[in-house]
């Protein structure tokens, strides 16, 4: 008999597969796609935590303050417009 992993496993599976700064909702398609459960938010974060504080351990504190600099200097403040450039560069690399 086969048994099916919990689903806290599932996205631990998922976070394995896909990275330490997965976001949820790759969690969920992964999920889906492998074992045909999407879980919710709060299972996701109950299981690998939440997404802000997992992207948050790629980056140094001394990155952040740079950055918040960076945008403040550059952008004059504008995250938006800040982020809309870190995407565009994303594209073009």
């Amino acid at each position: 008999m086969i048994t099916k992993p919990t689903t806290h496993n599932m996205i631990r599976e998922a976070q394995k597969h896909l990275g330490n700064d997965v976001s949820n909702k790759d969690v969920k398609q992964y999920c889906y796609e492998n074992y045909g459960v999407s879980p919710m938010s709060q299972t996701i974060y109950s299981a690998i935590g939440s997404e802000w504080s997992r992207a948050a351990e790629n980056i140094s504190a001394k990155e952040l303050v740079d950055s918040k600099k960076f945008v403040k200097r550059t952008f004059k403040g504008d995250k938006e417009k800040a982020h809309l450039a870190i995407d565009l560069i994303g594209q073009l690399t």
